[in-house]
């Protein structure tokens, strides 16, 4: 009974068990950058960045652990965002792509908020 579950244990511990030493940090961090800064552009270089790693080597310590690409991870949770905001606010899609639009614009050189500047519709903050 023991060795049977202990085989059962180790195979499917697999694919979404977290890598061993410092890569597991950095796929945590990296978690963590993509849940905090998921409203803004983020790139897979900006990210790797950020954990020390390779674009190569991240992409791939990072599938091993999570089970996804960073890419489909980071747009899974924008997507998430979007459904959550669509539920919880009087937004429409047209006004939620107007919002991220806005959002992504303050990381221009100006700094500002221009769609809100010009009464746009969906001027409403994205939390």
């Amino acid at each position: 009974m023991y060795a049977e579950s202990a085989a059962t244990h180790l195979l499917t511990r697999g694919r979404h068990a977290p890598p061993p030493g410092p890569e597991h940090a950095a796929v945590r961090a990296s978690v963590a950058v993509m849940r905090e800064r998921f409203a803004e552009p983020l790139t897979l270089a900006d990210i790797a960045a950020e954990v020390h790693l390779s674009v190569y080597h991240f992409i791939r310590v990072f599938r091993e652990a999570i089970g996804e690409t960073p890419h489909r991870f980071l747009t899974r949770l924008r997507i998430e965002q979007a459904q959550r905001l669509l539920s919880t606010t009087d937004l429409t899609v047209a006004g939620l792509v107007w919002s991220a639009a806005c959002h992504a614009a303050r990381h221009a050189a100006n700094g500002g908020w221009p769609c809100r500047a010009r009464g746009g519709r969906g001027s409403k903050r994205m939390n």
